[in-house]
């Protein structure tokens, strides 16, 4: 056996003085010409993975390694020769023939026509998917519609973007850039809807969502919309507990003309566009977890939305209470801690419990994290050994944090105490979040005051409510209200005249000179234009404005 294919076997001693034998093993090399799938590849190692386990622990080691307690060191030599794993399991026919079998079987591998084929049907008379027992011969095709539970594929999902159907041109071109630029990832396939809404098309990956459609009061918010997820996931209509016809989920397609129930009234139809070149050739979509993740969005949870971030701009952490410390000791009530472990997150372990508890000196005295030791030595359930290194342990740590940080305590409730976690401590955190929030708030409106006479409006600069304060209000970049007024303050103030009334003045480029202008608003005009820039759910701009009115004046 020549040493390139030979495995080595590796005796490592870790930091712990704890033996670790790792059997590490050259990669694989794959002779497929074509490029293939990752999954394939995937699946095929753990196949090869699963009959070399097979092989007989005494064709690897030839004795058995007692692993010795922590403190003792045992380091054994083994041989290469004594390893023996057979690597031609398999032909180089049956291999191909294993991954074309992979590749097929994987239907993210297949084109969004092939996986949509014999789930596409017309839909009549101007309605949004129209149910087949409504419709005669006589009835006019107006379009298409795809029924996601007829589909063989149970993976596809369609993300739906419900854009304001009350926007303008201009806002809701912008929002579709946003959405498509920002919040998906490159290249993923979209179809806008008639209304400017977006419909995004990704693979599921088996991801446990909790019906066909998302709870209205469940859907996922953002700033200006909300975002749907259209799945097969309750595919029958069931009757006596059994499946009784498949329930219709559908959702409309390209060139498709709908008409809304007010129509009689405004007499208006609504198109759904062409779809882009291409897009039924599509295969390989974004994975609907990586999607959700990078959202912050856990739709497995009731509370899908995941807590409030701690960790602050700057870095550093969100400062903590008394208060707030002494709900989280009494979540260690019964709460097992252990001497030593891997990793934090398997175990409440002795070290990092310390040294978190010592990263609370900067909120509270040390009389105080010495009670709190005390509180929680006497509440958990310490494990035997936890018990007996408790004091030799906590001397040793001494006042050193090392890199755990006192929100590390939190965790640990949350991982291991999760019915206190969610029926007291996180609406404490909650409550706190809010107080230190506003306490900031109120400390940033005091230092904006301060800052109101540098604020002053320059026709040089390029900088406009239109479009760029839109802009950084629909990517969120405000992250209070004081970054947005130092923002508005460039571009809009006002003046009283001399019969009393205001004279709003803001600024504007004028096509015709090439240049910026000042223009004169009414306060219904100016409310008007600052309402179409929603800062924060429910919050527009105006509402900042109205605010701190008085800072405007000149």
């Amino acid at each position: 056996m020549s040493s390139e294919s030979t495995p080595e076997l590796r005796s490592e001693i870790d930091s712990k003085n704890v033996k670790v034998i790792t059997l590490a093993k050259t990669p694989r090399k794959y002779t497929r010409k074509s490029k293939v799938n990752d999954k394939a590849k995937e699946l095929v190692d753990k196949m090869i993975k699963e009959q070399e386990n097979e092989v007989k622990n005494v064709e690897i080691v030839n004795e058995v390694i007692d692993v010795s307690p922590i403190n003792e060191v045992t380091i054994e030599q083994i041989s290469e020769s004594q390893i023996e794993v057979k690597n031609n399991l398999f032909t180089n026919e049956e291999f191909e023939n294993m991954i074309d079998e992979a590749v097929k079987n994987d239907p993210n591998s297949k084109t969004i026509r092939e996986r949509t084929l014999g789930a596409i049907f017309d839909t009549h008379n101007y309605k949004k998917c129209s149910k087949g027992k409504f419709i005669t011969e006589s009835d006019k095709v107006t379009g298409s519609c795809l029924d996601i539970n007829r589909m063989v594929d149970k993976q596809l999902t369609i993300m739906d973007f419900d854009l304001p159907h009350n926007l303008d041109k201009y806002n809701l071109e912008f929002y579709q850039q946003h959405i498509i630029r920002d919040l998906l990832p490159k290249d993923t396939p979209v179809l806008i809807t008639a209304h400017g809404g977006i419909h995004a098309y990704v693979n599921r990956y088996n991801y446990p969502l909790k019906g066909n459609r998302l709870v209205a009061s469940k859907k996922i918010p953002f700033n200006g919309f909300t975002v749907d997820i259209f799945a097969q996931i309750d595919k029958h209509k069931m009757s006596d507990g059994k499946p009784n016809g498949i329930k219709e989920n559908r959702v409309m397609l390209p060139d498709s003309i709908i008409h809304d129930d007010d129509y009689e009234q405004t007499k208006i139809e609504y198109a759904y566009p062409p779809a882009p070149e291409g897009f039924w050739e599509r295969s390989n979509l974004p994975n609907l977890w990586e999607i959700l993740n990078t959202w912050n969005v856990d739709l497995r949870q009731d509370d899908y939305v995941k807590e409030e971030r701690v960790i602050q701009n700057d870095g550093t952490s969100i400062p903590m209470n008394e208060e707030l410390i002494n709900v989280i000791a009494e979540g260690f009530r019964g709460v097992q801690i252990h001497n030593y472990a891997t990793k934090s997150s398997d175990e409440v372990t002795l070290l990092p419990l310390f040294q978190s508890l010592n990263a609370l000196k900067q909120y509270i005295s040390a009389v105080k994290i010495e009670e709190l030791c005390d509180k929680i030595h006497s509440i958990a359930n310490l494990t035997a050994k936890a018990t007996q290194h408790w004091s030799d342990v906590k001397s040793k740590v001494g006042d050193d944090v090392g890199y755990n940080k006192p929100w590390l305590l939190v965790t640990y409730i949350k991982n291991f105490n999760r019915k206190y976690y969610d029926e007291t401590l996180k609406k404490c955190i909650s409550d706190h979040m809010k107080q230190f929030n506003e306490q900031k708030r109120q400390k940033q409106k005091v230092e904006l005051i301060d800052k109101v006479n540098k604020q002053m409006i320059d026709l040089k600069d390029p900088f406009l409510l239109m479009p760029h304060i839109q802009e950084k209000a629909i990517k969120e970049e405000y992250k209070d209200e004081s970054e947005l007024m130092q923002d508005l303050m460039r571009v809009m103030c006002y003046t009283t005249a001399n019969d009393g009334s205001a004279m709003y003045m803001v600024k504007q480029w004028d096509s015709a000179s090439g240049v910026n202008i000042i223009r004169y608003m009414s306060e219904q005009n100016v409310k008007s234009l600052l309402n179409k820039v929603v800062w924060k759910k429910n919050k527009k701009t105006y509402d900042i404005f109205h605010e701190y009115n008085h800072l405007f004046h000149k």
